[in-house]
């Protein structure tokens, strides 16, 4: 699992917590890079950061908000021990000496409140490059609202690199029920998943193939989802946990399924579904999200779609206007939520 970078004696540094990268069993290890060094005799000149996904046990390029999660992390675990990442294209780029790097300074995260409805609201950072960092929090006087920073830990909800470089993802469950493809009202991007739960089945499920890593144990988390359905459905979230002296594929079959959660699906347009939950505490070393939708017709058969899957980690709790605390990693901001008063 990459971490960050350190520059010792005009040495490069590159951390890491093990050779995990083929283990696709878990999300975070499918997150690396390729390194390029080059070096003035002994000394460091230059080191590029190449974002790598690996997806169906083959190394391809990381591309949109999976290459921006990879370089987010580096650049804030790098940041720790005095490292600071400059941009080269899509890449990240190390220069040696003080002030070579051209750091982009943080800014404030300005969000106009006044095009949110009343109550909790999650959007994505309004941010296209991973370069961006925001460190104060501006809203209107109009509006009284807080704001909560997270990160998004399944950068590829947006399903729109499913099919790139004829690698299969094989992030979500796969029962013969679920099929992505293409739909022009899609909220994230043309590629959807498409459930159909054939008639006579009382109900479907879609959600997360395999268990991801308990980062912070009872960290707030929520699990959101746009959806849209042909007919009237019930949506129930589940959390499963892998406890410590699970077997993994046995975890998958026979762990209890945790509720968190129904909401009512109706037929008429996309609906963002929200499920509000805290991480597993030392129980469990990892856990995953499912999702079962029951038809409330289920003599015939029935569509879902869904898109735009959120796994979000809450990095802080609901913060005021001014200057982020020290203590918040928000470098790694993907997603916030604006809480209005």
């Amino acid at each position: 699992i990459v971490q960050g970078f350190e520059i010792y004696k005009d040495r490069l540094i590159a951390y890491s917590m093990g050779n995990f990268i083929f283990d696709q069993f878990h999300y975070a290890t499918k997150r690396s890079y390729l390194l390029y060094v080059w070096m003035d005799g002994g000394r460091l000149h230059r080191a590029e950061v190449t974002p790598v996904r690996l997806k169906g046990y083959r190394p391809v390029p990381a591309t949109d908000t999976f290459r921006n999660t990879i370089l987010k992390r580096v650049d804030n675990l790098s940041s720790r021990r005095g490292i600071t990442l400059a941009a080269s294209g899509g890449n990240a780029v190390i220069l040696p000496g003080p002030n070579q790097n051209r750091e982009v300074p943080d800014q404030p995260m300005v969000l106009p409140r006044a095009v949110f409805p009343e109550g909790a609201t999650i959007i994505a950072v309004p941010s296209r490059t991973w370069q961006k960092r925001f460190n104060v929090i501006e809203t209107q006087p109009e509006n009284s609202a807080r704001v909560r920073l997270g990160k998004n830990l399944l950068p590829m909800g947006h399903l729109e690199s499913h099919f790139l470089f004829d690698a299969p993802d094989r992030s979500w469950i796969e029962d013969g029920m679920q099929t992505i493809l293409p739909r022009d009202d899609a909220p994230a991007g043309p590629n959807v998943m498409q459930l159909q739960i054939p008639a006579g089945h009382n109900t479907g499920r879609m959600g997360m193939r395999t268990f991801e890593y308990t980062f912070e144990p009872g960290t707030p988390t929520t699990f959101a989802i746009s959806a849209r359905t042909e007919a009237p459905a019930t949506v129930t979230a589940y959390q499963q946990w892998r406890k410590r002296d699970e077997n993994r594929k046995e975890a998958l079959v026979t762990a209890k399924l945790r509720p968190m959660g129904s909401r009512k699906l109706k037929a008429e347009g996309w609906q963002e579904l929200r499920f509000d939950f805290d991480s597993p505490r030392v129980t469990a070393i990892s856990y995953r999200v499912i999702l079962e939708v029951k038809p409330v017709d289920p003599s015939t058969g029935h569509l879902t779609w869904f898109d735009d899957i959120r796994l979000i980690e809450w990095l802080s709790p609901p913060l005021d206007d001014g200057a982020v605390p020290g203590n918040v990693p928000y470098r790694l901001t993907t997603h916030a939520e604006v809480i209005t008063r």
